[in-house]
């Protein structure tokens, strides 16, 4: 029960993530479906390897140049701004990275 409640959570914030790309995508009137090969790539790159080898992005690239640019354009929503942050920050710690 626990292993399934926790596997529901994941899903559930993922979904939230989902979401709020879809609003940010709007906001920039850009079309939400130029992301979705990306979700999928991911959705299928877990089903063969672990998600810590699967990741990917500037977090864990340690791209600093990239990563000022995406808190730059999220400065007009500062919540995602702050999520960006922690989740950037929980990638650069799993991944033995100096935090932002």
């Amino acid at each position: 029960d626990c292993l399934l409640s926790r596997g529901l959570g994941d899903v559930y914030k993922r979904q939230q993530l989902y979401r709020i790309a879809h609003e940010l995508t709007d906001y920039k009137s850009v079309n939400f479906d130029v992301l979705k090969p990306l979700i999928l790539e991911t959705a299928k790159k877990v089903q063969f390897t672990s998600p810590y080898n699967a990741q990917t992005g500037p977090a864990k690239r340690n791209d600093q140049v990239t990563i000022n640019h995406h808190l730059r354009t999220l400065e007009s929503h500062p919540d995602y701004q702050l999520l960006y942050k922690k989740l950037t920050n929980s990638i650069k710690t799993t991944h033995g990275l100096k935090k932002l």
